[in-house]
C-alpha cells in the first residue's frame, strides 16, 4: 500500500486492487484472528527480469524479524503465518486484527537476490544490485541511491 496525493492509503503498483471487505481482502474471523489478502500485479518485476511474487512478501516478512539488529518487528510479530503457495496471491494471518496493516510491507525484498538466509544483516550493505516496482535504480553508493520512473532515460 502507498499514500495517495490526498494522504489515503491506495494500492501501489504492485498491486491488483486495495484489500477491502467486499473484494474478501480483509476479514476477520470469529475467534478474532485478521486475515489479509493482497493480489500481486503479475506484471510486476524486479529490474533483473524476474517476477515480484508472494514469495518475496514472506521472505520480506521473514527478514524483518530474523536479520540481526532489525527495528522491523511492530506489526510483523502479529503475523503467524503467510501462505505464499500462489505466486500472486499473499494470504497472511495475524494472531488479532492489526489497524495498520497498510503500514506493513512497504518494503518488499527479493528473495531470489538475499536468500535463502532470512538474517540479512551482511547482505547490501555495500551494494543494492537490484530495485522493483515503477522504479529502476541507476546508481547506488552507501551516501545515496538513485531511482528513476521505469520510463525514464539510464542519463538521469
Amino acid at each position: 500500500m502507498e499514500l495517495d496525493q490526498t494522504n489515503t492509503y491506495a494500492a501501489s503498483s504492485l498491486l491488483v486492487e486495495a484489500p477491502s471487505i467486499d473484494n474478501g481482502g480483509l476479514a476477520t474471523a470469529d475467534d478474532g484472528t485478521f486475515t489479509l489478502t493482497y493480489r500481486l500485479n503479475p506484471e510486476a518485476s524486479w529490474s533483473d527480469g524476474t517476477p515480484i511474487t508472494s514469495t518475496d512478501v514472506w521472505f520480506s516478512w521473514r527478514a524483518a524479524l530474523d536479520t540481526t539488529g532489525t527495528l522491523s518487528g511492530p506489526g510483523y510479530d502479529f503475523i503467524t503465518e503467510i501462505d505464499h503457495s500462489d505466486p500472486h496471491t499473499v494470504v497472511i494471518a495475524f494472531s488479532e486484527p492489526y489497524a495498520p496493516w497498510q503500514t506493513l510491507f512497504n518494503l518488499v525484498l527479493p528473495a531470489h537476490e538475499l536468500g535463502p538466509d532470512t538474517d540479512i544483516a551482511d547482505q547490501w550493505n555495500d551494494e543494492i544490485t537490484i530495485s522493483g516496482g515503477p522504479w529502476i535504480q541507476h546508481s547506488w553508493s552507501s551516501e545515496q541511491q538513485i531511482l528513476a520512473p521505469e520510463s525514464a532515460s539510464p542519463e538521469i
